[in-house]
């Protein structure tokens, strides 16, 4: 992308074409859309991050099976085109951010991408669909696109944020494992550093019930494991849909909108699952998964009497509708009777 130098324009316009001498009117004459008066933003130096130092030749990702944990199960046999992921003048947050249109911390160029390079996929013929995957969610959505592949991790320290950002990044998802731990440090620091400097617990329905103010502090400050509550704060902060799935119970943990990334988690016992694509410049959308995961689903106001006031919330973040309202002095749970009303057909 090249952009005109806008102050030699401005004296080209308003100071050499005033100059009554030779030297002035050869200036004046000089055409500012020239390439040498342009400026090539691709040739910006930079600081290159740890995880293209460590992955990257170039643009593309090195192939290398040390760089493959011993408890992934995942193999890349052709290269991945990092140049979509990467935008190393910016922090290590910047790899995950642009998810959306709508995030705080804005796009960067492959979310305008909306289809893959065959020649920078994930080799497709392992991937790794063969993973006992007790989700029938996740194996339905593989069915419908070959290029969606199931990940999965065993629950050990904070799996939830781990498996997350390993739907968003094949280059997190192969990171080893003490540059995971250094990688979430950062990300997980300028989340918090976001989320306190926006008042995102006041302005995005966050509630006592799910957790307290400081605890989201003192874990993501320290890079604690993570509750399934506070997977919230990923999710609103990059503007991304994320469902939780445990025991055959589907959890909206944000509100679900079509457009946006969609992250599915579902977890057993001892391991968690997610589903990514093979390529690095797309992602999973609500467009993509809501009929296999019955957004559409119609509700009548004799059933939704019966349900409890937490199932109705679901219902209604799932359908992308507020939870809570304005009141005198703060924020307010919708009551029952009025979501009922907002949901019923």
């Amino acid at each position: 992308m090249n952009i005109i130098n806008k102050k030699f324009r401005y004296l080209l316009d308003n100071v050499f074409t005033k100059i009554n001498n030779v030297n002035g009117k050869q200036i004046s004459q000089l055409n500012p859309d020239k390439s040498i008066f342009n400026i090539n933003v691709d040739r910006k130096q930079y600081k290159k991050t740890n995880m293209e130092l460590q992955f990257c030749n170039f643009n593309k990702l090195k192939y290398s099976n040390s760089l493959v944990p011993n408890n992934i199960t995942k193999i890349l046999k052709k290269p991945v085109s990092t140049t979509s992921i990467i935008d190393t003048n910016k922090s290590k947050l910047k790899d995950f951010e642009s998810v959306s249109q709508e995030t705080k911390v804005r796009n960067i160029t492959h979310s305008k991408t909306t289809n893959c390079n065959t020649n920078n996929d994930i080799d497709t013929d392992t991937k790794f669909n063969y993973i006992n995957c007790p989700c029938n969610y996740l194996k339905e959505l593989t069915k419908i696109d070959s290029k969606l592949n199931i990940l999965s991790i065993n629950k050990t320290g904070d799996y939830l944020s781990t498996i997350l950002l390993s739907a968003l990044s094949p280059l997190f998802y192969n990171l080893p494992d003490n540059d995971k731990i250094d990688e979430l440090k950062t990300i997980k620091l300028e989340l918090i550093t976001i989320f306190n400097k926006e008042n995102y617990y006041r302005n995005y329905d966050y509630s006592t019930k799910h957790f307290k103010k400081i605890e989201a502090d003192d874990t993501l400050s320290n890079n604690l494991p993570i509750t399934v509550n506070m997977l919230k704060i990923f999710g609103d902060i990059l503007s991304l849909n994320i469902v939780y799935i445990f025991d055959n119970k589907t959890e909206f943990i944000t509100k679900f909108n079509k457009s946006r990334a969609t992250v599915i988690i579902s977890e057993t016992k001892s391991k968690v699952y997610t589903i990514t694509y093979s390529c690095s410049n797309k992602f999973l959308r609500g467009v993509d998964c809501g009929k296999i995961l019955n957004i559409n689903t119609k509700f009548s106001k004799c059933t939704l009497e019966s349900k409890k006031l937490d199932e109705l919330q679901n219902i209604a973040k799932m359908l992308n509708l507020d939870v809570k309202k304005q009141g005198k002095t703060g924020r307010v749970n919708i009551k029952k009777e009025e979501l009922i009303e907002m949901i019923a057909v």
